[in-house]
């Protein structure tokens, strides 16, 4: 139902500022506020009591707009995902926006339905800064799901998956162009893996890879036409990324390592999970990428 006035002070002035535009009849200037509230995740209604406001959160990933068929907006998307985890998607998403200042770029960022506070921080980064684009889910999807809202809520010509642990430390922007230019190039990021058999995998040693890890995962929006949406099955981060490897490789895309890129791994989340229950849910992924790719080794590039 919607509430009045829980939405930010910001957002309140923004609608206070339209009702005086569309009293003026200045109504172009009213819709541009209109279109930034909802950028912030708010719908706004009319009432005689004043403006209702509604943050928007979606169900499930298939009810956040797709954008795909949209012309792209921006030349760079760069997608995380939070869940409770504040201080390190905040590290993150201003070290995208910070390096990404000059370029066309948008940080779209999904919240995985944190219920800590971390929403609300989201909402007041996008209130301060036009390139934060927020998507918020009602609960927890897992990471398929909450990755692919994202993913439909992106707009760049590129799109960058990065972890929330990762922290960009300088230009990754032009190195990534200069490698997914190559019409053969699926993806590049920054932990390339290879494989013998599937079972095991490795760093890859060179630039050519079997497998990107969601570190920081680069690709063009329009590869997302061939490849499609994560698999929603993965509810738990470990392994759909070498699940969604093999989608690419298996449209003939070629996968590769960009190396020395300026970014720093943070403490993974991983090790605060106890560790019996990481254990089970990565062997349960696991299962499910071999169930899906085990007979494929014609994949790999060190495969038979």
């Amino acid at each position: 139902m919607p509430h009045a006035p829980s939405a930010p002070r910001r957002v309140i002035e923004w609608a206070a500022e339209r009702d005086r535009l569309r009293a003026e009849k200045k109504f172009a200037e009213a819709d541009t506020l209109r279109n930034r509230i909802a950028a912030v995740g708010y719908s706004i209604q009319d009432s005689p009591a004043g403006p209702l406001f509604t943050l928007i959160r979606h169900p499930n990933s298939g009810a956040v707009p797709s954008r795909l068929e949209q012309p792209d907006s921006v030349e760079w998307s760069v997608n995380l995902l939070a869940r409770n985890n504040r201080d390190e998607v905040f590290r993150a998403a201003h070290s995208a926006l910070r390096w990404g200042e000059g370029l066309s770029l948008e940080v779209v960022l999904v919240d995985n339905g944190s219920n800590d506070g971390t929403a609300e921080s989201i909402i007041e980064l996008a209130c301060g800064d036009e390139r934060v684009r927020p998507v918020f889910l009602a609960a927890d999807l897992g990471e398929g799901a909450g990755r692919n809202s994202g993913l439909r809520a992106s707009v760049g010509r590129n799109i960058i998956i990065l972890g929330g642990h990762m922290e960009i430390v300088g230009d990754v922007f032009t190195p990534l162009a200069a490698a997914l230019a190559d019409d053969a190039v699926g993806a590049a990021g920054s932990n390339g893996l290879i494989s013998a058999d599937l079972f095991t995998f490795e760093p890859a040693p060179t630039a050519e890879a079997d497998a990107i890890e969601f570190y920081l995962f680069a690709f063009r929006r329009e590869r997302l036409k061939t490849v499609e949406w994560l698999d929603e099955k993965f509810a738990f981060y470990r392994n759909i990324d070498l699940d969604w490897s093999m989608s690419f490789k298996d449209k003939g895309l070629r996968l590769i390592t960009a190396s020395h890129l300026p970014i720093t791994a943070h403490e993974h989340p991983y090790l605060r999970m106890d560790p019996a229950e990481r254990d089970r849910l990565s062997k349960k992924n696991y299962r499910r990428f071999l169930d899906k790719w085990r007979d494929r080794k014609d994949l790999l590039n060190r495969g038979a």
